[in-house]
């Protein structure tokens, strides 16, 4: 599913240069490249024969910066349709519930609720993504099952919990530590 969204996006962009390439071609690639011009008057190749051509009856298409910010907007809109329901695919399907209390003798208690029992990873970081503060392995069973994290060591403030499966569908959680 995911190179299948990856493949879609990526055709999407393609087509999308494509049409919004400043060469723009007329349907007879001869017009292109001109045997002569003289004066307003254009010799071109059609079907093995030599046409003179009055510049009046050339007609010159272009696209209007409007309508390229449109196509431009279209094809984002659709690329982050295509990613949010690539991220939908990926979402893990647990529930994080969270105390609103502050921490007590150092622990910070929430609950994990999913309809299947699952073998997870775990992961801390600081507020910024980039600091992993602990990671744990944990199995749910079915239900509501209620976690602790001993945050003795952490500073108060906010931090990241990532919570990934074996298939590597994750959910992300932010939550902050405030000690008493």
């Amino acid at each position: 599913m995911k190179k299948l969204v990856q493949f879609c996006a990526f055709a999407l962009i393609s087509g999308f240069f494509v049409a919004c390439s400043s060469d723009i071609k007329p349907a007879d690639p001869a017009i292109v490249n001109p045997t002569s011009e003289t004066r307003g008057i254009k010799q071109v190749k059609f079907q093995d024969q030599t046409i003179t051509m009055a510049a009046a009856d050339i007609i010159i298409a272009k696209q209007s910066a409007a309508q390229q910010q449109q196509d431009a907007e279209a094809v984002k809109s659709i690329f982050n349709s295509l990613q949010a329901a690539q991220k939908q695919a990926q979402a893990l399907d647990v529930q994080v519930i969270l105390g609103e209390e502050t921490v007590q003798d150092g622990m910070f208690v929430f609950a994990l609720e999913t309809e299947n029992a699952k073998n997870l990873t775990m992961e801390l970081f600081d507020e910024e993504g980039y600091g992993m503060a602990g990671s744990n392995a944990m199995n749910l069973t079915a239900g509501r099952n209620y976690k602790a994290i001993n945050v003795n060591s952490l500073n108060d403030g906010k931090y990241i919990m990532r919570l990934r499966d074996a298939e590597g569908k994750e959910l992300v959680q932010n939550f902050a530590v405030a000690k008493q």
